[in-house]
């Protein structure tokens, strides 16, 4: 029976008023490809993870600028009420600031997608597609039969992934010498202060494409550049998405199992195995770094002990090793002391934590809002995954914004007493590169 015939007949059976889940034969044809030309579209993968996700599409949507806490009861809503939707989405970084420059996105969205294709990247198989369907009226149900008789041949058409174009870097926010005297004027803060701890600094560099291309054939050469990382795309519009290859996750959670990474610190990787394992020894002998990774480590297992039992760390350090840069690393683990509106719960208490803003919050953001001169939005955010039994929410960070032919580039440090300028400065370029090299790669 043809696809499209297939969901004639499921749609005659669907009572209105109802979330629907659908299961349509998976595509035959490799992953990689355009799920279909309507917006929004979020393509997924967790870091050693090889199930890959395209999200398709709207059958619900939560999404606001002023109550945050609010779409995540929603969220816990759909998932009770259907137990086997899929949701999507992110909040954007807490700022005092109007958010600026970020058309389409809301502070805080989450969505339930028309249609998700799962892929297997090992087996290089697909696994399955599930569609969801919102129906209020009549009208509404031939209107999204419609949409999916567009949607499921779309699985098959190939990506276009290649770009002959040409990419022009353009303004840098803030330059070199403000970037510098930011960092020896927070430095000062930091060292007087009986409480501010810690200081997460951004840069935004600016970038300019010669021709109109989609998120997703710019996030194709970014993923492909570094291996070891949560691979995120939210498409919003043909010309406007979010993207970022993020080291980090925020929460992951199985059940009452959940589990924090605490990432901070950071060395360059060598050009040799031998200098490479000079510098990550560097990095774990280093007071500044350590003091850094301390302030993350410490709050997230304070922040756990207050919605877990049993919470527990890795005793010592690892060394998180990326294509550019490596990070100090450990995970901290606990069980839920309570599911009910687990999702609320997890971003109430976890988000943000001082890899990305500071420590303590409130006094961070405010040097934060004072001297970068751009709104975060996304970047230092977090984006979510979610089941009504899993919650997988990354951090949004080596992230790029692209509106039409504009793509910037974000990069953040973290800042103690003792941090140098010209040492930051150097941070960030090499995390920079993380996105801003395959981005110039790609126009060759």
């Amino acid at each position: 029976m043809p696809l499209s015939a297939q969901f004639e007949h499921d749609f005659s059976e669907i009572p209105l008023h109802t979330l629907t889940l659908l299961r349509v034969p998976a595509p035959t044809a490799g992953f990689g490809h355009t799920a279909v030309s309507e917006s929004p579209t979020l393509y997924w993968q967790s870091k050693a993870d090889p199930m890959a996700y395209w999200a398709v599409g709207v059958a619900r949507v939560a999404q606001s600028d002023t109550n945050r806490l609010g779409v995540m009861d929603t969220v816990d809503q759909w998932l009770t009420q259907h137990p086997d939707v899929r949701v999507f989405g992110g909040c954007m970084f807490p700022t005092q600031r109007p958010i600026m420059d970020w058309p389409g996105f809301y502070t805080t969205q989450y969505w339930v997608p028309r249609l998700v294709w799962a892929y297997d990247t090992q087996a290089k198989q697909s696994v399955d597609v599930q569609a969801w369907v919102w129906l209020e009226s009549e009208s509404q149900r031939a209107e999204q039969l419609a949409w999916f008789r567009r949607a499921i041949p779309a699985l098959f058409e190939p990506m276009e992934s290649k770009f002959s174009g040409r990419i022009a870097v353009g303004d840098v926010h803030p330059n070199q010498s403000v970037f510098k005297r930011n960092v020896a004027d927070i430095a000062q803060q930091l060292a007087a202060s009986e409480s501010l701890q810690k200081v997460v600094l951004a840069r935004r560099v600016d970038a300019q494409l010669d021709t109109v291309v989609s998120p997703m054939t710019v996030f194709h050469h970014v993923r492909d550049s570094e291996q070891e990382a949560h691979h995120i795309c939210w498409q919003i519009t043909p010309d406007t998405g979010f993207m970022v290859v993020s080291p980090e996750r925020l929460v992951y959670r199985y059940g009452a199992s959940v589990m924090m990474d605490a990432i901070a610190g950071t060395r360059p990787r060598g050009d040799t195995p031998a200098l490479d394992v000079q510098l990550a020894e560097a990095l774990r002998q280093d007071a500044k770094d350590q003091h850094e990774h301390g302030v993350v480590l410490q709050y997230n297992i304070e922040r756990l002990n207050r919605v877990c039992t049993e919470v527990e760390h890795d005793p010592d350090c690892s060394i998180v090793k990326q294509r550019y840069v490596q990070h100090l690393h450990q995970r901290i683990w606990g069980r839920l002391a309570d599911e009910t509106g687990v999702n609320r719960h997890l971003i109430e208490t976890v988000f943000p934590t001082p890899a990305v803003a500071g420590q303590p919050f409130q006094q961070a953001v405010d040097v934060i809002d004072a001297v970068e001169p751009f709104s975060r939005g996304l970047y230092g955010g977090v984006l979510g995954f979610i089941t009504p039994t899993t919650s997988d929410y990354v951090v949004g960070i080596r992230a790029a914004h692209q509106q039409g032919r504009s793509v910037s580039i974000y990069t953040g440090s973290g800042l103690v007493s003792g941090s140098e300028p010209e040492a930051e400065w150097h941070e960030h370029e090499t995390k920079m590169a993380t996105v801003l090299a395959p981005l110039m790669g790609m126009a060759r």
